[in-house]
């Protein structure tokens, strides 16, 4: 069980380094993206730590006393309808377009456009640096891990992120504008 204790720009987790010199306790505390939202007298319950090959991810869960406010305006009361109702439409998922909706719009596929092309041109390069590195720093069976391999790997990790940022984008963005009809042939 880690406990964890959130203050307005950090937040420390106890189990993580439980010397108390001062160079030890600095492993524990963990700095916020996102400053004084999170709030500081509530419970926090299982947290949860993440890393993902370059960052690391806290998520708690918030128990307070007082009533909050639900996020962005929502109501959880029924209320009327902004819009009307229209027909649906249908959505054909692709390989050649990402989507073609029943109106006959075509959605772009984000890995033909150029940023993206050229992103997997770099990672396929440096995959193969990386591959050869492996390959000149073999020892018998076992493989010796180099400073400079180990920067070309988070490099190459780097790229991966990057190219699932963009199209984790694009999609959200795909398909928020067809939710709101903004989508023209």
């Amino acid at each position: 069980m880690i406990d964890c204790y959130i203050y307005g720009r950090g937040s420390t987790l106890e189990s993580l380094a439980g010397s108390r010199r001062k160079n030890r306790q600095r492993l524990n505390w963990i700095r916020l993206a996102e400053r004084n939202r999170i709030p500081v007298l509530a419970k926090y319950t299982n947290p949860r730590i993440a890393f993902d090959g370059e960052s690391w991810w806290l998520s708690v869960g918030i128990q307070t006393a007082r009533n909050l406010k639900p996020l962005r305006g929502l109501s959880f009361a029924y209320r009327k309808r902004r819009y009307t109702r229209s027909e649906g439409i249908g959505i054909d998922l692709g390989i050649k377009d990402l989507a073609v909706l029943s109106d006959a719009t075509k959605v772009r596929n984000i890995n033909k456009t150029r940023a993206i092309r050229r992103l997997k041109k770099k990672r396929r390069r440096l995959q193969r640096q990386v591959s050869r590195k492996y390959q000149m720093n073999k020892k018998g069976d076992r493989y010796c891990k180099t400073s400079n391999l180990i920067k070309s790997e988070k490099q190459l990790l780097r790229i991966n992120h990057r190219l699932a940022n963009i199209r984790q984008n694009h999609v959200h963005q795909t398909t928020t504008a067809i939710i709101k009809g903004e989508l023209s042939s």
